[in-house]
């Protein structure tokens, strides 16, 4: 259970059987916890902030720089990614149901994003 660099924002799923973990080393890690081992390895271009599980199917996550990814559990490929703030999303949270996302930012906004199921279109 190591990242290189300072971990910034942990999440677990819904089911309980894995937790992300976005880090100053760019790279957003997968973890099964029942084997205690990184499944996944998803890169970005900046410092991992925040991560959020949505739903069942996704997986946000939002960087120093200001974009928001939305990741396919099923597949881990990036679904969407969108500039979300002028500056670090420095917030992240999930609606209860998974169908939105609200973002806080270094430029003093919020942002709310509606998840498409089909998608993941923001």
């Amino acid at each position: 259970w190591q990242h290189p660099r300072m971990v910034c924002s942990t999440a677990f799923s819904r089911d309980d059987m894995l937790v992300a973990t976005g880090s100053a080393d760019f790279v957003l890690r997968v973890w099964a916890v029942h084997k205690a081992k990184c499944t996944q390895e998803l890169a970005h271009g900046s410092v991992v902030v925040q991560v959020a599980f949505a739903g069942d199917r996704w997986l946000v996550s939002a960087t120093l720089d200001g974009w928001l990814s939305v990741w396919d559990t099923t597949s881990w490929k990036c679904a969407t990614k969108i500039l979300a703030h002028h500056g670090a999303v420095n917030a992240l949270a999930v609606s209860p149901k998974g169908d939105c996302i609200a973002t806080g930012g270094s430029d003093g906004s919020l942002s709310l994003w509606n998840l498409s199921p089909a998608d993941a279109s923001v």
